[in-house]
């Protein structure tokens, strides 16, 4: 089931960009990985529950999408836009 997060918690507000996250993923820190993923969970998942109008395969896709994120992490050049 999808859990949505407090969105309070982020480190967005401490100036942490995407794309530093990204660089600290590379770098192993599965930490900077969650924080990517409390961050754009929700809205991806929104998005894509308006797209596919089917809660699971909404959340199988948005289970998708950060699994290739892990996956393809090192293959990501800092500090190109992560978006």
């Amino acid at each position: 089931m999808y859990n949505i997060v407090n969105m309070a918690d982020t480190v967005e507000s401490a100036g942490v960009t995407d794309e530093m996250l990204m660089k600290r993923c590379q770098e192993g820190d599965f930490q900077a990985y969650e924080e990517l993923y409390r961050k754009h969970s929700q809205p991806l998942f929104s998005f894509l529950y308006r797209l596919l109008h089917d809660r699971e395969l909404a959340e199988d896709s948005l289970q998708g999408v950060f699994i290739r994120i892990l996956k393809k992490s090192k293959m990501y050049k800092y500090p190109m836009p992560f978006s």
